[in-house]
């Protein structure tokens, strides 16, 4: 940092929360610079349904996810899921994917996703996927996030309708103010 900038932060740093009021009017109480972590597993059943708009119908198929798991942050939770997979390519794609998990208190995080699978032998009947994405949605005790991440890494049993994640995200939240929400 250029040595002026230094002395400036300084400065600055030493009229603490005062600045910001003045200047803009708000202040920011708390800014979550540390992303709350979330990682934990679950298990699932899938069903192949009709398309949605925008998972080409002669080359896919969508599904519809359900399951239940266990994670940090959520604890015991339900999910519904669902995704284009996109069969034509020599390996699996997956595009719009969407999630909505489901905490025991009601709480929610969703979110939308898409990513590749693998084929793990040669009838084609069991796949390993990673797929990623961004929470896009939330409520309950998860209020006040403001944006994350989110990952599935797992595989399915094509045939059996079966699957389990691993699931990891990143979540990002900022209290603001009472006087900086009423603006």
């Amino acid at each position: 940092m250029h040595p002026g900038l230094r002395v400036i932060v300084r400065n600055l740093r030493s009229v603490g929360s005062i600045l910001p009021a003045c200047f803009l009017g708000w202040q920011v109480s708390t800014f979550a610079a540390e992303p709350l972590v979330i990682h934990g597993s679950d298990t699932f059943t899938f069903e192949i349904v009709p398309n949605r708009p925008g998972c080409p119908q002669a080359t896919s198929v969508s599904t519809s996810d359900s399951g239940s798991g266990q994670s940090t942050r959520l604890g015991r939770y339900t999910f519904i899921a669902g995704e284009c997979i996109n069969l034509s390519t020599p390996e699996p794609e997956v595009t719009l994917g969407f999630f909505t998990l489901t905490a025991a208190d009601g709480s929610t995080i969703s979110g939308n996703y898409s990513g590749d699978a693998e084929y793990t032998d040669a009838t084609k009947t069991s796949v390993l996927y990673a797929v990623s994405g961004f929470i896009t949605g939330w409520t309950g005790r998860f209020h006040a996030v403001t944006t994350g991440t989110f990952a599935f890494l797992g595989g399915a049993n094509l045939s059996a309708g079966t699957g389990f994640d691993t699931i990891a995200g990143n979540i990002y939240s900022a209290e603001i103010s009472s006087s900086a929400r009423e603006r």
